[in-house]
């Protein structure tokens, strides 16, 4: 019994949608176009609105706005207060950062010896190839010059 409703509702939603289909399809289109035209009237009455029950309720009490202006003012000075601190510390990290540079080029002046160069350090003298010699050709005994064809440098064959 339960199946045979469903199955009559069904065809019944199916028959409405045959024979009004166009009609509902083209009612929705107008109806969204309609509401599309008035959307921004009635968020300005909405605004308007807001504005209203806002007058209201200040014109009831009016040490409402005057608290407002007070906590907002004080959170304007906790921002401000926090900002003045954040950048006091970045301004001594920066200070410290200086001090640490201008010591270590003072340490880098005080060891430097007479007849070096400045900044130059035994340690970064050191070859990374201690056997190397340039006069012995290890390196360059292994280079052959590449054969010229007359097909170009891919070869005939390609």
């Amino acid at each position: 019994m339960d199946d045979m409703q469903n199955e009559s509702d069904s065809i019944f939603i199916v028959r409405v949608i045959e024979n009004y289909g166009w009609y509902i399809l083209i009612s929705t289109a107008v109806i969204l176009y309609i509401i599309n035209l008035f959307k921004p009237k009635i968020n300005k009455y909405f605004e308007w609105k807001n504005e209203q029950d806002y007058i209201a309720k200040y014109h009831k009490d009016p040490d409402l706005f005057s608290r407002r202006l007070e906590i907002q003012r004080n959170r304007v000075e906790l921002l401000q207060k926090r900002h003045e601190k954040d950048a006091e510390i970045y301004q001594r990290k920066l200070k410290e950062r200086d001090a640490k540079k201008l010591e270590e080029i003072a340490k880098k002046y005080e060891n430097a010896n007479i007849g070096q160069k400045l900044g130059s350090s035994i340690e970064a003298s050191k070859s990374l190839k201690p056997d190397y010699n340039p006069l012995m050709g290890d390196s360059s005994r292994s280079y052959r010059p590449v054969k010229k064809s007359p097909c170009g440098g891919k070869g005939c064959g390609r």
